[in-house]
């Protein structure tokens, strides 16, 4: 279909920068894979990232997650957090913000690496 010719494959790569309560995270990463449509924003499905960052213990440590509708699941009771991923044009420089518990965490995407151009159609 010519409508979905522009969709890419790509991984998002994002920096914390703080906010007026906390102080920039400077060993916190974040990596997303998932599918842009041609306005780019994320197509709808369940998309799959990892999270770098400090655990309650204060390790580095890495955890996985699914993208859902407006959440980054951790795939058990342990955590959901909000985010306002889906709701914005996808490119460099831009900010979102994950909310976990009352706490609103501000990143910018760093990188929008290119995996490949696909035809892609959720699953109904």
């Amino acid at each position: 279909m010519e409508e979905n010719k522009n969709q890419r494959f790509v991984i998002i790569t994002a920096i914390d920068v703080g906010c007026s309560n906390n102080p920039r995270d400077t060993e916190f990463s974040f990596w997303l894979q998932c599918i842009l449509d041609n306005d780019n924003r994320i197509m709808p499905g369940h998309w799959y990232g990892i999270v770098k960052e400090r655990d309650i213990d204060g390790d580095l440590s890495k955890f996985p997650f699914v993208l859902s509708e407006n959440s980054l699941d951790y795939g058990s009771a342990i955590r959901s957090e909000g985010t306002n991923l889906r709701n914005i044009p996808i490119s460099t420089g831009e900010y979102f913000t994950r909310i976990i518990d009352e706490d609103e965490r501000t990143h910018k995407i760093e990188e929008i690496k290119l995996l490949g151009k696909i035809d892609y159609r959720p699953l109904r």
